[in-house]
């Protein structure tokens, strides 16, 4: 899947495909040709400050990779998008919070808030993070 940039998102799915005039002009000057198509476009169009779930595919040290809605990668900055209760457990593999008894590991479904938008290319990623009101494991 492809960002756009001129829709400053990803095309997930279309329907409704509708041509209403089956021919073109062809001009001997003009090598191209037009077409009017109309369709009904489903797309991906992430905002800093929305919230998105993901499921946890890598943890380490630094940062936890997540997968939102199984398909587009986002981070979390273990120094400034975790809150500072989770410590990171070297033998397991996992971020834990002894106070609230949770624990980040692979396979963790979480709800967080989209502090970045990183677009390079056809490529998008975001940044999220963990600390606030509304975001945190779903259980």
């Amino acid at each position: 899947m492809r960002y756009n940039n001129p829709l400053k998102g990803v095309i997930l799915a279309y329907d409704s495909v509708h041509i209403p005039n089956k021919y073109c002009l062809v001009d001997e000057v003009q090598v191209h040709q037009r077409l009017l198509v109309k369709f009904r476009l489903l797309v991906f169009r992430p905002r800093v400050g929305i919230c998105v779930v993901g499921r946890v595919h890598k943890v380490d040290v630094d940062h936890i990779n997540v997968l939102v809605y199984g398909i587009f990668n986002a981070s979390i900055i273990a120094s400034t998008d975790l809150p500072t209760d989770f410590v990171y457990q070297v033998t397991d593999n996992v971020w834990r919070n002894p106070i609230l008894d949770e624990t980040i590991g692979v396979g963790t479904v979480l709800y967080i808030r989209i502090s970045k938008i990183l677009h390079s290319g056809n490529l998008l990623a975001m940044e999220c993070s963990l600390i606030g009101d509304g975001v945190g494991l779903l259980r």
